[in-house]
């Protein structure tokens, strides 16, 4: 008879991990060992004792070497004889005799709420996949009974990082433990397909009340497509919101007509830099450089809710999603929404989510400040805003390049390449791409017969056979004969890294070089660099050095 899960029968919290662990199997009780131990320390800090809650598995049992890849099929070519298809997945009997005892369980313990570990709990109870992007989701299963996933106690013991948001998960399961519905469901109010009218009256009344200054802050956020502005998103409160479409699938000229697109662009300008208005946004660092390029104006931006979490929590995660399942009375992870669009489903679904932007973004704008003058943070939360404007003005100028040297470089630096081009046939008799991972273990594997390096394995990237700067040197060790070899393999690498990386940076037309700067870059307040929202610029903080 399959193993049933512990504890109070019927209870408010039901509490649904993936599979045994090695201290579970041996006792025949779910979450012992440390893993278990730091659940009950996470349970305990967001209110909940571990003995009002009934603890299962999806699978009472532990698979060969505690990897779900054993039950089951990662990828098509796992797939055996011995796999039964659910859903979308293929697994082996023994999680489908776990499904239906699960669903035993349930009807028997009737829980109000029940908190998923993992990814195989989270798709046995709601058909979703990945606890990283669902995490602290008020979701529900087929039959309506509450589900909030969050990570397992082991990865949070493997990745510390992810514990503060697991407990922050838990503190929402634990304030939904009393009903058995969601209480805190917004009524949102979407305008998703307006029409020019329309578009244009919600922006004038919007005016007219910034003129009685009736209303302060504007919630402001863009969608782009091709290096274009797709749609704009306002809001207003919490629930009430428009998206303005510009580019349509739907007619190659445009959602609107010609006169009626500038006579709402105005509009737009009119609020976003009105004396009144304080525009809030995520990331608008970015919104910016198309406002900027396209409409020739910037809002008046007072809050970059990315910048007020940087202040907070530099070490966090930065994502609105992320910020969201953070402060955000109510949550479900939505940003899917805005890259599974496609012509079948209609451009609805993208505006909408535009939409859900704006308003996620004003209430987690809202908890900040709120939460910003709780600490004392102010003055810090003021200098880092403050560096919106400097650091915009630096992006929109850019950096002049002399285009003289640059191209004289550029040669210097293939004619070096060409050196060690050379290099490789006088020595091997034949030419050598040292950025061919094939061309490169056939050399050192086959043709030289060292023993091959193994490269470490990573989330989701299993250990193969390499040949990078970390093997090289681990073969140099081994052979000292391949020694120059080896050296000028490297040399090569690192001038054509040099030369396509940073000599021929994209430049913009004017010949300036044009990057991102993030305020929000590093957990030390440094800024990172990268390319422009155009493409033009590039990493500066990682220039070689001249010896290297």
């Amino acid at each position: 008879m399959p193993r049933m899960g512990m504890g109070p029968c019927p209870a408010k919290i039901m509490i649904v991990g993936e599979f045994y662990g090695e201290h579970d199997e041996r006792s025949g009780e779910p979450f012992m060992g440390n893993s278990g131990a730091e659940l009950n320390r996470m349970l305990h800090e967001a209110g909940i004792l571990r003995t009002e809650c009934y603890l299962t598995n999806v699978v009472n049992a532990r698979p060969p070497r505690n990897d779900l890849a054993a039950w089951m099929a990662i990828k098509k070519k796992d797939q055996t004889s011995s796999h039964v298809q659910w859903g979308d997945k293929w697994v082996l009997p023994i999680v489908v005799q776990g499904l239906e005892r699960l669903q035993r369980e349930i009807d028997l313990i009737k829980p109000n709420v029940i908190i998923a570990l993992g990814n195989l709990a989270l798709y046995a109870l709601t058909g979703a996949w990945s606890v990283l992007k669902w995490r602290g989701s008020q979701l529900s299963t087929p039959s309506g009974i509450k589900v909030i996933p969050t990570f397992t106690p082991g990865s949070v013991l493997y990745q510390w990082e992810n514990r503060a948001a697991a407990v922050l998960d838990l503190k929402r399961a634990a304030k939904e433990r009393n009903t058995k519905e969601y209480a805190n469901t917004p009524n949102w109010n979407f305008l998703v397909r307006p029409s020019a009218d329309e578009a244009y009256r919600t922006l004038r009344s919007l005016c007219d009340q910034l003129d009685r200054k009736e209303v302060e802050w504007i919630d402001f956020d863009l969608e782009t497509r091709a290096g274009h502005i797709a749609c704009a998103g306002i809001s207003w409160s919490l629930e009430d919101a428009i998206c303005i479409p510009l580019m349509c699938v739907e007619d190659r000229n445009g959602y609107f007509a010609l006169d009626e697109e500038a006579a709402i662009v105005f509009q737009l300008y009119r609020l976003l830099t009105h004396p009144n208005v304080k525009v809030r946004g995520q990331n608008l660092l970015y919104d910016a450089q198309y406002t900027y390029r396209h409409w020739h104006f910037v809002p008046r931006v007072a809050q970059d809710t990315m910048i007020s979490h940087h202040t907070m929590f530099a070490g966090l995660r930065k994502a609105l999603d992320f910020q969201a399942s953070m402060y955000c009375d109510h949550y479900i992870y939505w940003k899917d929404d805005g890259k599974t669009w496609s012509h079948d489903v209609g451009e609805d679904q993208l505006w909408r989510y535009n939409c859900i932007d704006c308003v996620r973004t004003r209430e987690v704008g809202e908890v900040e400040l709120a939460a910003i003058e709780a600490m004392g943070m102010q003055e810090v939360e003021a200098f880092q805003q403050a560096l919106f404007w400097p650091v915009l003005r630096a992006m929109q100028l850019g950096v002049r390049v002399d285009t003289k040297r640059r191209s004289e470089l550029a040669m210097e630096l293939q004619e070096e390449l060409a050196k060690r081009e050379q290099f490789f046939i006088d020595l091997l008799g034949h030419p050598l791409n040292p950025k061919s991972p094939t061309q490169m273990a056939k050399l050192f594997y086959n043709d030289l017969g060292l023993p091959p390096v193994m490269s470490r394995a990573k989330k989701g990237v299993p250990a193969h056979v390499t040949c990078d700067e970390e093997a090289l040197m681990k073969l140099r060790l081994k052979e000292p004969l391949i020694g120059p070899l080896v050296d000028v393999i490297l040399q090569y690498r690192q001038i054509g890294v040099f030369l396509s990386t940073f000599i021929m940076m994209p430049l913009d037309q004017d010949s300036r070089m044009r990057c991102s700067y993030n305020i929000c870059g590093t957990e030390t307040y440094r800024f990172s660099s990268s390319k422009n929202a155009f493409g033009s610029g590039g990493n500066l903080q990682n220039l070689p050095k001249g010896d290297e």
